[in-house]
This record gives C-alpha cells, sequence and structure tokens, in this order.
C-alpha cells in the first residue's frame, strides 16, 4: 500500500475546517418571515400630482402600479396610483 504525502494532509485538514464552517452557517441562517402589505388607491388631480407622490414616498409608500385615465365623457385627465407599503 502506497503512503499518502504528508502535503496532501496539510491541504486537506483547512479544507475540512472551510466545509465545516459553510455547513454551520447555512443551517443557522435564519429565515425571514414573509412581508405583509398594506395598499392604497389614488387618482390625485395633475397639479396636486408631484406634492401626493413626494408626500407618499416620505410616509414610506412606494408606487407599484400607475395609469392615465380620463373621466367619463372625455373629461378631466388624471393618474392613477397604486401603492404599497410594508405593515
Amino acid at each position: 500500500m502506497k503512503k499518502i504525502p504528508k502535503w496532501f494532509w496539510g491541504l486537506l485538514a483547512p479544507l475540512g475546517v472551510i466545509i465545516v464552517l459553510l455547513i454551520i452557517s447555512i443551517v443557522n441562517t435564519p429565515s425571514s418571515p414573509a412581508t405583509s402589505w398594506d395598499y392604497v388607491f389614488h387618482a390625485p388631480r395633475d397639479k396636486d400630482c408631484d406634492k401626493f407622490l413626494r408626500t407618499s414616498g416620505d410616509a414610506g409608500w412606494r408606487v407599484v402600479y400607475a395609469r392615465r385615465v380620463q373621466s367619463k365623457g372625455g373629461g378631466e385627465m388624471k393618474y392613477e396610483f397604486l401603492l404599497e407599503k410594508a405593515k
């Protein structure tokens, strides 16, 4: 039977330590709970849009969806916003 060289053991020991540390870090990683969200729908007037978005953003809301709509009968154009915020 052939003798295993000493350099092999010198390489294998640190590699084993690294593998054990990786396994420990994977096992001990806490899983994050699912985030719950609040949703709000707003349709501010065009002249108030900038102020509305800044105020909402400062309060922690973010835009999920936006679209441009016109009132029935060809009336005023508005943006409709769907906003979300983590609970």
